[in-house]
C-alpha cells in the first residue's frame, strides 16, 4: 500500500512538472527526448550483471551524434529540452548524475520520470496544443536483449495521431549509427 501511495505521489508531482515546464518555455520550441535506446545505448547494459541497479544506469554509454544533437538544442535561446524516460521513480537522480556525467548540460526540473510508455503518451496530451511546435523523440522499443525488438504499438500509434512531429525508432537508429 505504502508503494501504491509512493508512486502516485510521483506520478502527480512529475505530471505537473512536465507542465510547468512546458508552459514555462511555452515561446519556445518544445524537444522530448526518451533516454534508453535513444540517447544511450541501453539494452546491452541489460544482458549483464552489476553490483546494483544504479550502477548498471550509470554505465550507459551515451551515443555521440546524439550527445551533439541534444548541446546544440540546449544551448539554443529557442528551444526548450526535456528528458520523459520510463524508469523507476526512485532512479530519478541517478538518471539526472548520468545525464551530467556524460556531458549533457540538464537542469533537474527537466528530467521526469513516468512509470511506463503510456504514461508518456498521457502527459504529452496534458501539454497539447501549444503555439510553438513540439517534437517528440523515443524509439518506444523495448526487448533488444532478447534479440528481437518489439515496439509499443499502441503508444506508437497514439502519439503518432497528436499534433507533434514524431521522431521514432529507424530514424534515431540511422541517426545513432551514422559516424560523427
Amino acid at each position: 500500500m505504502l508503494r501504491s501511495i509512493f508512486n502516485k505521489i510521483c506520478s502527480w508531482w512529475f505530471s505537473r512538472l512536465f507542465v510547468q515546464q512546458s508552459a514555462n518555455n511555452a515561446n519556445r520550441s518544445l524537444y522530448i527526448f526518451d533516454i534508453d535506446n535513444t540517447i544511450g545505448n541501453t539494452y546491452p547494459t541489460l544482458t549483464r550483471q552489476y553490483p546494483s541497479e544504479t550502477e548498471r544506469l550509470l554505465s550507459i554509454p551515451v551515443f555521440p551524434r546524439m550527445k551533439v544533437l541534444l548541446n546544440n538544442l540546449l544551448t539554443s535561446p529557442s528551444r526548450k529540452v526535456i528528458f520523459l524516460t520510463s524508469r523507476s521513480y526512485l532512479a530519478w537522480n541517478t538518471t539526472y548524475l548520468w545525464l551530467k556525467q556524460n556531458g549533457i548540460a540538464v537542469a533537474k526540473s527537466d528530467v521526469i520520470i513516468v512509470s511506463s510508455p503510456a504514461q508518456k503518451t498521457e502527459f504529452i496530451k496534458k501539454i497539447l496544443p501549444r503555439s510553438k511546435p513540439v517534437t517528440f523523440i523515443d524509439d518506444l522499443s523495448y526487448n533488444h536483449e532478447n534479440g528481437q525488438v518489439k515496439f509499443y504499438d499502441t503508444e506508437i500509434q497514439l502519439i503518432s495521431g497528436l499534433s507533434l512531429r514524431y521522431v521514432g525508432y529507424k530514424t534515431i537508429l540511422r541517426f545513432n549509427s551514422k559516424r560523427s
